[in-house]
């Protein structure tokens, strides 16, 4: 995608940011931190809190060689109650101080540091600013939550970039050689999801059934309703993804998934909603976590990452994760 390839080639500094981490398990939640800390290109691996992604590329291709040692910083958040207020806001001051800590890096080597949020359609990047930047908005703004940013479960919500900003006091030393608090101002820009044209993903229909399935897409009108082959075979895609994903999660849970067969799935669905077996409303049921918790994954890379984080999750090492907290960990 243009926007990653641009990206890539100027980004300073990479930050990944889990969403809604509340949503999977304590042992799913610790492969998926290990996975994000961990980026994959073609085979190259590139910490972006070390060097550009252009050096590590150059780093990477004179050694021939790609090692699991480049990583970059994840933070796993709980964001289920975005409305939460000022208690929320002092849990977030750690991801504010990383933030502020990322701008003064990149300051070091640019005169306007800027912090993009970016990611998948519907991944939760306005779900992330906006706990973060209200308190601020509705001291400042004059039209309160209306500068906030659009949150829905639809992706597509956010159409343009905008800015959001929070302050937070720092200890900063004084002439005299003593300490005094100083807020500092941190700027985010929300971005629209970066997605490929629809009409380039049509007619490939596993990877339309892909975006369709975590609801980075807005379906045409037709594509989940209509009763012909096409449906129909978008239908399946759409069922066995999210029954991998399925599985997925129960086995990095060691849960038992309560589901043989894709088609197993499809009929508990169908006998639930006896009058309106649509995907569209299966996929929202297994968004909502009616079926379990999902992880989806290409299947092409996990045998990669698995190599990469080092074998089975039960030989990591240890993690402490309180799942109750707002900030799971960082």
């Amino acid at each position: 995608l243009p926007s990653r390839a641009l990206l890539r080639r100027n980004a300073k500094l990479w930050v990944r940011v889990l969403t809604h981490a509340d949503l999977l398990s304590e042992e799913a939640l610790r492969y998926q931190m290990e996975r994000a800390s961990i980026m994959i290109d073609n085979d190259e691996v590139y910490d972006m809190s070390m060097m550009t992604m252009a050096d590590a590329t150059k780093k990477n291709r004179n050694n021939n060689t790609a090692t699991s040692d480049y990583r970059i910083p994840v933070i796993a958040l709980n964001l289920s109650d975005v409305e939460a207020g000022a208690a929320k806001g002092k849990a977030l001051r750690p991801v504010k101080e990383l933030l502020l800590g990322a701008k003064m890096i990149v300051g070091q080597a640019t005169k306007t540091p800027k912090i993009l949020v970016c990611g998948l359609p519907n991944a939760g990047k306005s779900s992330f600013i906006y706990p973060l930047t209200k308190h601020r908005t509705m001291t400042i703004k004059k039209k309160k939550d209306y500068h906030l940013p659009k949150i829905n479960k639809t992706a597509g919500w956010t159409l343009g970039t905008k800015s959001h900003a929070f302050e937070i006091k720092v200890l900063k030393d004084s002439k005299n050689g003593g300490k005094h608090h100083k807020k500092e101002t941190v700027s985010l820009t929300d971005t629209p999801g970066m997605r490929p044209r629809l009409e380039d993903i049509s007619h490939d229909r596993p990877k339309l059934a892909e975006w369709l399935a975590t609801w980075s897409v807005k379906p045409q009108k037709g594509d989940l309703s209509q009763s012909n082959e096409d449906a129909e075979e978008l239908r399946k895609h759409i069922v066995n993804l999210l029954w991998k994903g399925l599985k997925r999660h129960a086995e990095l849970s060691s849960e038992r998934l309560r589901f043989e067969t894709p088609e197993d799935l499809w009929k508990r669905h169908a006998e639930e909603d006896k009058k309106d077996a649509t995907v569209h409303q299966f996929i929202n049921s297994v968004h909502e976590g009616d079926y379990g918790a999902v992880i989806i994954e290409d299947e092409n890379s996990t045998p990669l990452m698995m190599e990469r984080i080092g074998g089975e999750p039960s030989q990591y090492g240890p993690m402490a994760v309180n799942m109750r907290a707002k900030i799971v960990a960082v």
